[in-house]
Formats: C-alpha cells, sequence, structure tokens
C-alpha cells in the first residue's frame, strides 16, 4: 500500500470514528483542530496497517505510514456514550486488541487496536515501522498538505 492509498483508508477511518461520535447522544468531541493537522512524522509510523490507541476511552489516535495522526481533540462523555461508539465503530471496522490498557500518574493509554478491516474489506496487516526507516519530517509533511487539500480540511 502507498502513501496517497494509506492516507485514504486512514482519513476513512477516521470519519467512521467522528460519524459515530457525531450520531450518539451524550458525547462531544472537537476533533476539527487536531484532524486537520495531520500525521506527526516524528512518532508510531507503520510500515503497513493501522493501529488505534485508545486515550481515556476515545479512539485518539490512528498510527499510519506517515505517522501518528490525532485524530480526535478534547470532549466530554456519559451514560456509556463512549462504549456505544465503540459498538458502532466495531460495525464497520474490524478491531483486534494487541495491547492492553494500562493506568498510571499521567494518565489512561490503551488499548491499542489494530485494525484488520473495514466493512469486510481486508487491511494490511499492522506492522510498525523502525525509527530508523521513518520517512523524513518534511518529506512527511508536504505529502499531507497535497492529501490535505483534497480532503477539503
Amino acid at each position: 500500500m502507498n502513501i496517497e492509498e494509506s492516507l485514504n483508508i486512514g482519513y476513512k477511518i477516521a470519519k467512521i470514528i467522528h460519524t459515530a461520535i457525531e450520531t450518539t447522544p451524550h458525547i462531544t468531541n472537537n476533533w476539527e483542530g487536531h484532524f486537520k493537522d495531520g500525521p506527526n512524522p516524528f512518532y508510531n509510523q507503520m510500515e503497513s496497517g493501522f493501529i488505534i490507541e485508545e486515550y481515556y476511552v476515545n479512539l485518539s489516535r490512528l498510527y499510519t505510514n506517515l505517522g501518528v495522526w490525532n485524530i480526535l481533540g478534547s470532549g466530554c462523555s456519559s451514560n456509556g456514550s463512549q462504549k456505544i461508539v465503540l459498538d458502532k465503530v466495531k460495525k464497520r471496522l474490524k478491531l483486534k486488541c494487541i495491547k492492553d490498557k494500562y493506568e498510571n500518574r499521567i494518565g489512561c493509554n490503551g488499548p491499542w487496536w489494530s485494525v484488520e478491516a473495514i466493512d469486510n474489506e481486508l487491511l494490511p496487516p499492522a506492522i510498525e515501522k523502525k525509527e530508523t526507516e521513518y520517512i523524513n519530517y518534511n518529506m512527511a509533511k508536504n505529502l499531507w498538505s497535497q492529501k490535505k487539500s483534497e480532503f477539503n480540511l
């Protein structure tokens, strides 16, 4: 999968999560600001596939081949709305838990999910890239700038 395909699929994954949030009562999230920034090439670049990282029970970060993409921002929820969102997302995305959540003095991190399929269409396996093989920051940001305009962000 090339970078353009990866970003297109990553965008689709993010929009599935955004739609699940927007159609669930008792939850809000200000995702627009972080989302437009695109992937951060300094962290979590993928060789193939995708990983979703939860942060305080939000499906917050998406690992792509250009780096980690903060697909959500700050928000609030109540009445079990996060569970409803996860259930909605799982109707479209086949997720496999690859690492359990943990809590420490900094916060509640995880779990981490590999995205195995979208709408029953299989995706490449989630394989993290070695840091020594990361795409150059400037190159990654230039690639994002091109896609950002295609996504109308």
